[in-house]
């Protein structure tokens, strides 16, 4: 049903491909974790990469809070689902026949950033600070408990010690 380019090669054993769970345990984890030739613009390359972002985008906020905790900072890091926004975007990826339900059934872009705004901005984020740190909104004012692999501590220190080493290879962290 989605509008993206089915990968040539199905095994005939009956295993269809699936991206390796990512770890994040090495540098070549933050490279495309659907590169396999085929498959790197196919759907499920596309969602697998999405998702592989999003993951990392937990895993990053949790671990950022844990050391801001640790550090004894006076810091909040949230993550978030801004929602299923109604964009271009959006909708680009649809069939053209599914379209008018992006328009019917998505938050209007002008709503799109009320999740975030609130992270940054509501004053019962920072009166509350305990009940909201480290946190996972699924809309604005609404905690979630993410998946299980964002909940993965070991996962969100990898991925901290792996970007740090990355960014230290070319050389954004010199002199820091």
């Amino acid at each position: 049903m989605l509008k993206c380019p089915v990968p040539p090669q199905v095994s005939s054993s009956g295993e269809a491909y699936s991206c390796p769970t990512n770890h994040f345990t090495s540098p070549k984890d933050l490279d495309d974790p659907c590169a396999s030739p085929g498959w790197e613009n196919s759907c499920l390359g596309q969602a697998m990469r999405y998702g592989t972002t999003k993951l990392a985008n937990v895993l990053f906020a949790s671990e950022l809070q844990r050391r801001m905790d640790e550090e004894g900072a006076d810091i909040i890091s949230l993550s978030l689902n801004p929602g299923t926004v109604r964009t271009d975007g959006a909708a680009d990826v649809m069939p053209f026949m599914v379209r008018p339900l992006v328009y019917l059934l998505f938050t209007a872009p002008e709503r799109g950033a009320d999740t975030s705004l609130f992270a940054a901005a509501a004053k019962e984020v920072r009166e509350n600070s305990e009940q909201w740190k480290g946190r996972y909104l699924d809309g604005p004012g609404k905690i979630k408990v993410p998946s299980l692999r964002a909940q993965d501590a070991v996962a969100g220190r990898n991925l901290w010690n792996v970007t740090e080493s990355a960014v230290r290879a070319i050389g954004v962290l010199d002199g820091l």
